[in-house]
């Protein structure tokens, strides 16, 4: 403890001499070579700090604390194999807690063995009595993780299969939707992936990336300009007040084509000002 506080004022060398002192006098104490490892991982040295740790772990296997301190520098030096033997570790001693289990898959998505980290996240819904709350957040983003883990795989159909039977409780219903249209595109389902694509419109209609979608899924060439302008003037004449469906086409028209949209964007702006003043003068007078 000593060493600790010596270290934290800044007298990183006293502080080393106790530690080795300390471990002269107890070669076998954990609590020795887990402040030994903190000292290490204080100065950079992450080698020497996890050396330490994995010492101070062969000497006390149940301690949490240490198992924590080892996994969080495994992670940082990416040392992937290291931290899925750690995360094993802690998720036998507290295998009750979600959070074991999902440390786990996560530990093997970044190994890059997507396989196992699905599996992972089945083996904990497959432990649950009751099935858990619609209102528990913590599980829907449990599931929303599995399912990007399947849709990495290159399984898009299971992803999506996945997605309509455990997603149809989840709290985050808007990533829900635009996964759903994402993966209806990418399976070449065209009048459900257009459906899905206004859906989202209809809910964000300013928001570019649903425009592009919706293009893309209706198969719009990139130079077939006036078809994708009467895309976006359907949203504009369908709601007066977006701006987006009014200024996006000004990135793709050329000449002529230009002056109509370029006059409409500034006269609803014009009027969109003007609205605006009236309701403050009239604020002012009441």
């Amino acid at each position: 403890m000593k060493a600790l506080i010596m270290n934290s004022q800044g007298k990183t060398d006293e502080a080393f001499a106790l530690a080795k002192v300390a471990l002269q006098c107890d070669m076998k104490s954990h609590v020795c070579w887990h402040v030994y490892g903190l000292l290490y991982r204080a100065v950079k040295n992450f080698e020497e700090a996890i050396k330490a740790y994995k010492f101070a772990l062969r000497l006390e296997p149940e301690s949490a604390q240490i198992q924590r301190d080892l996994a969080l520098l495994q992670i940082q030096m990416r040392d992937y194999q290291g931290y899925i033997i750690s995360r094993r570790s802690m998720l036998q001693a507290r295998s009750g807690l979600r959070q074991s289990w999902t440390a786990l898959a996560v530990a093997h998505h970044l190994a890059g063995d997507l396989a196992e980290a699905e599996r992972v996240l089945t083996a904990y819904e497959e432990t649950l009595k009751n099935p858990p709350s619609k209102t528990d957040f913590e599980n829907s983003e449990a599931v929303m993780y599995k399912n990007s883990l399947i849709a990495e795989q290159g399984n898009i159909e299971k992803a999506l299969e996945h997605l309509t039977a455990a997603g149809k409780h989840n709290l985050d219903r808007l990533a829900v939707l635009e996964l759903r249209a994402t993966y209806l595109a990418k399976l070449e389902r065209k009048e459900e992936a257009i459906k899905a694509y206004r859906a989202l419109i209809d809910r964000n209609s300013e928001y570019k990336k649903y425009y592009d979608g919706l293009i893309e899924a209706m198969g719009l060439a990139a130079t077939d300009h006036m078809a994708r302008k009467a895309v976006y003037d359907e949203f504009a004449e369908k709601y007066p007040r977006c701006d987006a469906a009014r200024r996006l086409p000004l990135d793709f028209l050329e000449g002529t084509y230009l002056i109509g949209p370029i006059y409409a964007l500034c006269s609803y702006r014009s009027q969109a000002r003007n609205s605006e003043k009236l309701q403050t003068s009239t604020s002012i007078e009441c």
